[in-house]
């Protein structure tokens, strides 16, 4: 046994070979001139895969398998009305009871950022261990398994009858109300862990980052609107299921749950954002500085604009769902006005503090140009003879594609609703357009939680990257969400009356130029699915089977 350390924290046991430790000591420059303290770390044993790496590889892997259901329940009906073969009596209700379902899979990229910036703020406060308090741990597993149970009742809810009796509605409320409650208690239970952290020396902790004060302060909020607006729905169903009946209800919560596309779009926002400040605060350990105070005020921007949203719309949920009356937006009074006008105000801030915080990504660079493509840089100073030379290592491929993915995001979903919002003409098109992008788009959040978890697995390595071909199926991942995105704002704009069935499409166009045009989209849109799955599916091998000889360790 030796024992190491890395920079002032405690000492760390690791059981290394002996011959390694003789070749490290006698010749500490042969291992590409690492330092042989560093060196010692990747010669020791094989770390395992942290708790919070395991729920993110739970929680993706649930989220895309829900999908992916879905996907081949709407292929074999499509195969069946082909075949004009009877499917059955269970495709109908499995679907819409998976499609109701995936309303409960929507806080999963939220749950996965929190448990990301944790494990972040953990390593570093102990870089050679890198794991949060164990109880914190624990509340990372009853969460993951309450958020799965949730999801299942969900399903439940969904596939009950219309005669179903009033006991077994109560019954899957309770359900719901107690996964829901412990989710959201285990959330709580992490954020507390997280701002209580210590280091295991007597120092002085180091003082909490920008970009992990915001992604804290975005779940807080974040999870307070989901278990408001849940306290609310189950509040009024339980006071009126005596006097009405069941079913119309909840159709009613479930229209006001969804009465407005600003309100909706208002709690995607959160994840995104949060991936782009988690994305940062990698960048900043892996360059030991900070960000710009410019930078830093543009995250605060974005965050209370975000805030202030999810606010807004759970403000408009109480009035539609309890009250019974419209949102503030659609008041026509100076309230209803200084709402609208307010919203918009909002979007602007989040557009370009979004857009501000995304080049302090290039910005923390002294070669920006290097950062985005390393060898025209080299051209350059080729051609204009430069010498000079940055040490900072080069930015890693899953900070180029979650800046990609959130650019994407972002410069999609905040213009059709600004336009939506300011042009009443263009409401309709606008709501129809980010529709269809939706589908494509709902990926995205989980996909960039998923790459950063396995570049939180290289560092738990002390490797600078994962292997080669993870890299290469990120890179496939982002061009697959952008054909999946241009191919259904191409139908968007084609045919924006016409209903999201893609197969009842086919018989309304008209010319043969249409019809192969339609089929063309969707046999693209399909391909991009499918190589879409087998990305993710390779960044989950790549996380689990990754050792410090298979990774890219270039410098």
């Amino acid at each position: 046994m030796l024992r190491a350390r890395g920079h002032n924290q405690p000492w760390h046991i690791l059981s290394v070979n002996e011959a390694d430790i003789v070749g490290i000591l006698l010749h500490p420059t042969e291992r590409g001139g690492i330092p042989w303290k560093q060196a010692l770390f990747e010669v020791g044993e094989y770390e395992p895969v942290s708790p919070t790496l395991r729920c993110i590889t739970g929680l993706t892997m649930f989220f895309f398998a829900v999908y992916l259901v879905i996907i081949f329940v709407r292929l074999a009906k499509t195969v069946a009305r082909i075949m004009k073969k009877p499917l059955g009596q269970w495709a109908e209700p499995l679907e819409a009871a998976l499609i109701k379902g995936t309303d409960a899979l929507a806080p999963a990229p939220m749950l996965c950022n929190l448990l990301i910036a944790t494990r972040l703020r953990a390593m570093q406060l102990d870089p050679s261990r890198g794991d949060p308090q164990w109880w914190v741990q624990m509340c990372m597993y009853a969460g993951t398994c309450a958020f799965f149970l949730r999801f299942l009742v969900h399903i439940a809810h969904g596939t009950m009858s219309a005669g179903s009796s009033r006991q077994e509605s109560t019954i899957i409320l309770i359900c719901r109300s107690v996964a829901s409650g412990t989710v959201y208690a285990c959330c709580g239970a992490i954020i507390v862990g997280l701002l209580i952290m210590r280091a295991p020396s007597l120092a002085l902790p180091p003082a909490f980052s920008v970009p992990t004060l915001c992604v804290v302060l975005l779940t807080v909020a974040y999870f307070v609107e989901f278990l408001f607006i849940e306290a609310v729905s189950t509040t009024v169903i339980f006071q009126k299921s005596s006097h009405r009946a069941r079913e119309t209800v909840e159709k009613e919560i479930a229209s006001g749950a969804n009465s407005d596309k600003e309100e909706a779009a208002a709690l995607q926002f959160p994840p995104m954002l949060c991936v782009l400040l988690v994305g940062i605060e990698l960048r900043s350990v892996q360059l030991s500085l900070d960000p710009a105070a410019w930078a830093q005020w543009a995250m605060v921007a974005s965050t209370c604009a975000v805030v202030a949203q999810v606010a807004l719309a759970g403000v408009n949920e109480f009035r539609v769902t309890a009250m019974g009356d419209r949102p503030l937006q659609n008041i026509d009074s100076t309230i209803g006005r200084v709402a609208s006008a307010s919203q918009l105000a909002l979007m602007s801030i989040l557009l370009v503090g979004t857009a501000f915080t995304l080049v302090s990504v290039f910005a923390m660079d002294p070669r920006p140009i290097a950062v985005i493509s390393p060898e025209i840089d080299q051209e350059m100073q080729r051609v204009t003879d430069t010498r000079s030379a940055s040490n900072s290592p080069p930015l890693s491929a899953a900070m180029r594609c979650v800046t990609l993915l959130t650019v994407l995001y972002f410069s999609i979903k905040l213009p059709f609703l600004t336009a939506g919002t300011v042009f009443a003409p263009l409401k309709k098109w606008a709501n129809c357009v980010l529709a269809a992008v939706d589908r494509a788009l709902v990926f995205t959040p989980m996909l960039c939680v998923m790459m950063i978890g396995v570049r939180l697995r290289a560092m738990q390595l002390h490797i600078q990257d994962p292997q080669e071909w993870a890299q290469q199926a990120m890179y496939v991942a982002t061009l697959a969400v952008l054909v999946q995105v241009v191919c259904c704002m191409f139908e968007a704009v084609r045919e924006p009356e016409q209903d999201d069935d893609e197969d009842d499409n086919f018989g309304r166009t008209q010319t043969l130029a249409d019809k192969a045009g339609a089929i063309l989209i969707v046999v693209l849109k399909h391909l991009a699915s499918a190589t879409l799955y087998a990305a993710v599916a390779t960044l989950i091998v790549a996380l689990f089977t990754m050792e410090p000889e298979s990774a890219s360790t270039a410098r």
